[in-house]
């Protein structure tokens, strides 16, 4: 809970509506964070009430009673929700941050909920997930402040999703194609189809002639549009992929697109599955990277052979302890285009792939040397049945491995995955190459070594090998010790 020191008895928070002299300066510190016709900011901020709407404003007490508006925060409620209220237009003065009187400013707002018999508070951010979380809030459903109950998709794909008027038109072309065969015909005194978009017009000189359009209508519909071929997705250079492209104005290359939904991403694949009634057998956990290796949460080339060891998988089982957690634990990166701006949670890039390798290797000894190549975050159970899962190359033999997380961890308890990879401890002399050392765990190992020798350190990371036992892929030589040493 944040407390009052003696900082903050400079300032005082209270409502704008019983100091309305002040508006003015309100108005100028939202304008400054993001610009808005003055009239209609003035009047959002005087409908601020006792109850609900009220604005909430930081002030800074100057010499002869002189007021100087710092911050801004307004709540408003939500008609789903009796006792909750919605936190929006927080802001602080430029000058100002940093130094602690965000967080006063949420305390107090806070504290005025309370007053009103409200319950809980809710927020929306697009870049400050950080800050508020520290502040102990945690991410929601999403919350219809205008009225109504919000509810989930669970078919199909989200409103403007660019992919979704693509794939409709492509089926659409299809459909119309196979109904009628010269769309070119002037109109005439033959049957003729016009469309446009998912508006259709069925012209004919007869009520039969447009009785048998219409049958050739209904019909040609359970001609799906063939992205498969024997429940396989086609390869990328397959024309199909190229007219998807077109059909989406040309804003990525068919390889990409083809990525995108060999992946499965956004349940691009799974959807179409389901609605062509294509039903796969085999196990998707596996996709079939190649290309250079990397261990961030970089997006690698995909190629659709597969390997023969694939059908050899077994289950390991693994917990990472919650404190090993936190080290890693999902952060939020903001992502901007151009206009385009969106935020991804991704896994502590050069720290997560260390921890759970070495955990790996420490309960099971596999002599693997795994190239983690990529791992995917997902906090929406509607879209993945994963919280976390990621994939890995064996760098001497090639073989896959498929890590996931189900759930994410209730504080101090640890993380459980499951791990499919071949069990390859009798191969122990095919694996020769070690694992990159760098990153988070290059520091660490850094500054052990400030105070040892480098060949106590690999002294004390065997205690616990057997007699005869294949040095694991993490257990570095002296070189590369010396080299991060220095």
């Amino acid at each position: 809970m944040f407390t009052l020191d003696g900082t903050m008895e400079r300032f005082e928070v209270f409502p704008l509506h019983r100091h309305k002299h002040l508006i003015k300066q309100c108005c100028a510190v939202i304008n400054s964070e993001w610009p808005r016709s003055e009239m209609a900011r003035l009047h959002s901020l005087e409908s601020s009430c006792d109850t609900l709407p009220i604005s909430l404003i930081l002030v800074k007490k100057e010499e002869d009673n002189f007021q100087t508006v710092l911050g801004h925060s307004k709540v408003t409620p939500i008609p789903s929700i009796p006792d909750g209220g919605f936190i929006e237009t927080v802001v602080i003065v430029n000058l100002y941050r940093g130094q602690g009187l965000g967080k006063y400013l949420m305390y107090k707002t806070e504290e005025y909920i309370k007053t009103l018999g409200l319950k809980f508070a809710y927020l929306s951010t697009i870049d400050k997930q950080e800050f508020y979380s520290k502040l102990g809030y945690i991410q929601c459903h999403p919350v219809s402040i205008y009225g109504g109950y919000p509810f989930e998709v669970k078919s199909g794909l989200k409103q403007g999703d660019a992919l979704s008027p693509a794939l409709f038109n492509l089926a659409l072309e299809k459909i119309i194609g196979d109904t009628n065969d010269d769309r070119r015909k002037e109109i005439s005194n033959e049957q003729v189809m016009l469309a446009y978009a998912d508006d259709i017009v069925l012209m004919g000189e007869t009520k039969e002639e447009i009785i048998n359009s219409t049958y050739k209508l209904i019909n040609a519909k359970n001609n799906k549009l063939n992205l498969f071929e024997d429940g396989v997705l086609k390869p990328y250079t397959n024309h199909v992929w190229t007219t998807i492209c077109e059909q989406l104005g040309n804003k990525c290359i068919p390889k990409t697109l083809y990525i995108s939904v060999f992946q499965d991403r956004h349940d691009y694949q799974s959807k179409l599955k389901k609605s062509l009634n294509i039903f796969s057998t085999n196990n998707d956990s596996f996709d079939n990277s190649s290309g250079k290796s990397s261990d961030n949460n970089s997006e690698d080339e995909t190629n659709s052979e597969k390997d023969d060891e694939e059908n050899k998988k077994k289950k390991f089982n693994l917990s990472i302890p919650y404190e090993k957690y936190l080290k890693f634990e999902p952060i939020t990166i903001p992502y901007k285009r151009k206009d385009r701006f969106r935020v991804y949670n991704v896994l502590k890039q050069n720290t997560w792939t260390d921890i759970i390798n070495d955990a790996l290797l420490e309960k099971y000894n596999l002599p693997c040397n795994f190239i983690y190549k990529r791992s995917v975050v997902s906090s929406d159970k509607t879209r993945s049945k994963y919280f976390i899962k990621f994939y890995a190359t064996c760098k001497d033999k090639g073989c896959k491995l498929f890590g996931s997380a189900d759930k994410q961890p209730q504080p101090g308890q640890p993380l459980l995955l499951n791990i499919l990879a071949n069990d390859t401890r009798s191969q122990e002399l095919q694996h020769v190459t070690k694992r990159p050392l760098k990153g988070t765990k290059r520091e660490t190992v850094g500054k052990q070594l400030s105070t040892h020798l480098a060949c106590n350190w690999r002294r004390n990371n065997t205690s616990s090998m057997k007699f005869g036992q294949i040095s694991p892929p993490n257990l570095y030589n002296n070189k590369i010790l010396w080299k991060t040493k220095q």
